[in-house]
């Protein structure tokens, strides 16, 4: 901290620095659910953003968004790529016959499994190539309402800003809130199979993910305007892809 400069200069003028300690940056997925007295726990039908999900695994997360139309008609569900097909865990021809159950296994009693997707597409988080994203869609075969528990409804999106006030529903830590710290930085996450690099991502400051929010659909605070997808934190931070 003490060889970054207070002020540096650049061709738009001078600009106020300031230096945040990260420490590592993790996926914010959980293993195996545990009962709590929380409602996104718990079997809802219909679906909606921010309850518990696992395909195939003990590895849970929170299913994002609940309904989206695709152009072919098809209605989707959205969270994150190391939720839905976990890397060493999901094999890529195992991914038209993956089932997501709700909630995820060990949660709401251990009763968990019950699938309410079938099939998913899904960023490759098993290649050594840089992914440009950690997210997944999910085929719907249950019914599904289009907004966050505990939030109400989404119907629309809007772009991150730095100052922006924003809110979460998530399996674990449920309704949290924080604002943006920066938009558009690049930074390494740390996964099973090794380094991920990804850029242009939204940083929450103070963090607003643990482990089991991984897709957490972000939304701007006091709207109906979805902003980002959480996937990742370290002690300090986390960190989303924003939705446009």
């Amino acid at each position: 901290a003490d060889q970054v400069p207070k002020v540096m200069t650049t061709t738009n003028g001078d600009v106020e620095t300031d230096v945040v300690e990260v420490g590592p940056v993790v996926p914010m997925w959980a293993l195996l659910g545990t009962e709590a007295d929380l409602p996104n726990r718990q079997k809802v039908r219909p679906i909606v953003g921010g309850l518990s999900i696992a395909t195939n695994s003990m590895y849970l997360g929170t299913l994002g968004g609940a309904r989206f139309h695709r152009p072919d008609g098809k209605i989707v569900s959205l969270t994150n790529a190391h939720v839905a097909a976990p890397p060493g865990v999901l094999k890529r021809e195992d991914y038209a016959a993956a089932k997501t159950g709700q909630p995820g296994i060990g949660d709401d009693g251990g009763a968990g499994r019950e699938p309410i997707c079938e099939g998913i597409e899904t960023d490759d988080l098993e290649t050594s190539e840089p992914p440009l994203f950690d997210s997944a869609i999910l085929y719907n075969i249950v019914d599904s309402k289009a907004e966050l528990l505990g939030l109400g409804p989404y119907s629309g999106v809007a772009d991150p800003a730095i100052g922006m006030a924003i809110v979460k529903s998530g399996r674990s830590s449920w309704i949290t809130e924080s604002a943006y710290a920066a938009v558009g930085v690049s930074i390494e996450v740390q996964y099973p199979n090794g380094l991920k690099r990804f850029n242009n991502l939204s940083v929450h400051m103070p963090a607003m993910l643990i482990p089991g929010d991984s897709g957490s659909l972000i939304a701007q605070k006091g709207t109906e305007n979805l902003v980002g997808l959480g996937f990742a934190a370290s002690p300090t931070l986390s960190f989303d892809f924003p939705i446009r």
